[in-house]
């Protein structure tokens, strides 16, 4: 296996009218990469969300993992300038 998608969902917010489609983690063996999986799987995944009625996605990944960065940007995506804020509850 070359890729792993933990995460890719379409819902539906209290927020907003539209679906939101999200892409929390994807991942591509080392050996794998610079070869245009990403940007394949991310296109196959846009795919599957418009199929839905999506018409934004968002991308949640590190700040620091500029390779992802990259690829997402490569693909389209913008940065936004948001804050995620995570408590764990007990």
């Amino acid at each position: 296996m070359f890729f792993i998608v933990k995460s890719a969902q379409s819902f539906q917010s209290f927020c907003y009218r539209e679906l939101i489609g999200e892409i929390t983690e994807m991942y591509i063996q080392e050996r794998a990469r610079r070869q245009g999986l990403a940007g394949l799987l991310i296109a196959f995944l846009e795919e599957q969300l418009i199929a839905r009625g999506v018409k934004t996605v968002k991308v949640l990944t590190g700040h620091d993992n500029h390779a992802a960065i990259g690829v997402y940007e490569k693909s389209g995506y913008k940065r936004e300038d948001e804050v995620f804020l995570e408590k764990e509850l007990e």
